[in-house]
């Protein structure tokens, strides 16, 4: 539901003044410390309103803003310059992030950002690029799915090289497929989940999910409202992995109200409610994102009285909560999390530190840039990893405690461990502790193990 463009015409529900905490005040990119983003950052591409908030949003910033899971805070990353109408960011393993803008340019664009910097850089434009609105990074590539002014008469997915701009035509959507690109997920093989609002949020239609093989171009369709599976879909707005395989699909509701979240069995299509955000304040939902605490990242834009809003969800008990709201969150479109570590498997365990089980002896390297994910654990779905060492001993690593101990090796970047014990303290980067310091997760660590 792409609520920013004058096309987008929805009903706001008249209610009072809502009372929010003052604003918080961003630091400049002058201020901050490279690295600049903590892993675990929810990126946010925002804009001031365009005619759907009561609320003064003068000022506001058009372009991405990072925001803390944990305690809301908000930082600018990037805004202004190239900007026009920002929807979703991507990064790539270097950490390099490229956002999409509907507007960039005339007919939109693809827009490279150095998340350290907020420096900009046109990435692609023109050719096959047309209202650009999600993208996937998948193999050095760039996958983009174009919905021209969301009326369905653009529905390209087009291959973009990220260094180069080079542009390839994957699927101009002829024929049946989808017909409103709203959101893209990495599917099985070379192909992406894409989720379909057809006729936008005044439609009829109630948006579908489709699978698209990026080598072919062919569409197949996975699920829609029917007898056999389900009928819960209500104008698809965002659709992510659901960490077991299978899919969360955010729906807008109708006319952007009585929205949900979903989970879609990737082999059968079939649909089960995970969550019903109820009410005239709950409304808006335009995307969605899945944590490593197990926990679902719900944007909503700014309309009435209501400020923008990024909304977590319990995908366990359906329980809902207020992460961040007004500050300069308006239009929230896109929301995806900033990893450091985005090569390593380790990624997913962010946001706390970690702990490794074993008895000390003699030492041996472990590579924890190439755990192995074992299990999900517990109402929020903790992941657990395993990493066996030379030994044949098997090292547990969750996101719970981290080690504390003391020792260092010489010669590279590495630290010896003597003991396990307490807890050290959290950080957004998933860290061992060390002797009050801490290394990362994906950096090799001495760790003595034996009997």
């Amino acid at each position: 539901m792409r609520f920013y463009a004058p096309r987008k015409v929805r009903r706001a529900p008249t209610r009072r003044a809502h009372r929010s905490s003052p604003r918080p005040v961003l630091e400049s990119l002058e201020d901050r410390l490279v690295p600049s983003l903590a892993e675990g950052t929810i990126l946010v591409a925002t804009l001031p309103d365009r005619g759907f908030s009561t609320i003064d949003q003068s000022g506001f910033p058009v372009g991405l803003i990072g925001v803390d899971p944990v305690t809301g805070a908000q930082t600018q990353v990037s805004t202004g310059g190239l900007f026009s109408l920002p929807a979703y960011t991507v990064e790539a393993p270097n950490q390099q992030l490229f956002v999409v803008d509907l507007e960039a340019f005339g007919t939109g664009g693809i827009i490279g950002v150095d998340p350290n910097t907020g420096a900009q850089r046109l990435v692609a434009k023109g050719g096959f690029i047309n209202g650009p609105n999600v993208l996937l990074y998948v193999d050095g590539y760039l996958y983009v799915a174009d919905e021209g002014d969301a009326s369905g008469i653009v529905h390209n997915i087009v291959r973009v090289d990220p260094n180069t701009g080079a542009q390839k035509l994957i699927t101009d959507g002829s024929g049946r497929g989808f017909s409103v690109p709203v959101g893209v997920a990495r599917g099985p093989g070379n192909s992406m989940y894409l989720a379909d609002e057809p006729g936008r949020i005044q439609g009829t239609d109630p948006g579908k999910l489709w699978l698209v093989n990026l080598d072919t171009g062919l569409q197949t369709l996975v699920s829609s409202n029917n007898s056999s599976q389900g009928f819960l879909f209500s104008h698809p707005q965002d659709v992510i992995p659901d960490g077991a395989g299978n899919l969360f699909v955010l729906n807008g509701g109708n006319d952007g109200f009585g929205g949900n979240v979903i989970r879609v069995n990737a082999q059968t299509g079939v649909q089960s409610l995970v969550s019903f955000l109820s009410g005239p304040d709950r409304g808006g939902l335009d995307s969605m994102e899945f944590g490593s605490d197990g926990i679902i990242y719900v944007g909503a834009i700014s309309y009435s009285s209501v400020p923008g809003r990024i909304y977590a969800v319990d995908p366990a008990t359906g329980a809902q909560s207020i992460v961040a709201e007004d500050g300069q969150l308006s239009q929230v479109e896109g929301i995806r999390f900033f990893h450091v570590s985005v090569g390593s498997k380790a990624a997913i365990a962010r946001n706390s530190a970690a702990v490794v089980t074993g008895q000390p002896s003699s030492p041996v390297d472990l590579d924890f840039g190439d755990v192995g994910l074992r299990s999900m654990q517990g109402p929020f779905v903790r992941p657990v990893f395993e990493k066996t060492d030379v030994s044949g001993t098997v090292h547990e690593i969750s996101n719970s405690t981290p080690l504390n101990s003391a020792g260092k090796a010489g010669g590279r970047k590495t630290r010896k461990v003597d003991r396990l014990s307490e807890r050290t303290s959290q950080e957004h980067l998933p860290r061992i502790g060390i002797g009050g310091s801490t290394v990362r997760l994906d950096e090799t660590v001495d760790l003595p193990v034996g009997p």
